[in-house]
């Protein structure tokens, strides 16, 4: 059996990866179908189609993501916290920009897998 931290990793791997791709869908399904989404901009995205559309919103020129190791909170035998940061790479006029962000993630064990339940981002103060 994975343990949270395995789990986070794995989701946040899955995540950076489509990120990487532009592949907003396959974002998208990560997430329940009921969810609490607070990307960098309001507002509140509270299913797959809001998260879908925060990040087809997103303008041009982000290249990657990457997480640093999250710190787990189990929340529940099903239900856990993963709070950490993620480094966001945008590409602007062929130089690329590094932005931090602080991250929080709910997951919560669902039929259809690990779902991402609650997810909080907000810039990392310079």
């Amino acid at each position: 059996m994975e343990t949270f931290r395995e789990v986070a990793q794995s989701v946040q791997s899955a995540w950076a990866e489509a990120f990487g791709r532009n592949d907003w869908p396959a974002i998208a399904a990560l997430y329940a179908p009921k969810t609490a989404f607070y990307g960098s901009t309001p507002p509140l995205q509270t299913d797959r189609a809001g998260v879908l559309s925060y990040f087809t919103g997103l303008p041009l020129g982000y290249i990657s993501a990457n997480y640093a190791p999250p710190h787990i909170s189990p929340l529940g035998p099903d239900l856990f916290a993963a709070s950490g940061s993620v480094v966001f790479t945008i590409r602007v006029h062929g130089h690329d920009r590094q932005h931090a962000y602080r991250m929080s993630q709910v997951f919560q064990l669902t039929p259809d897998g690990w779902r991402i339940v609650l997810h909080h981002a907000s810039p990392q103060p310079t």
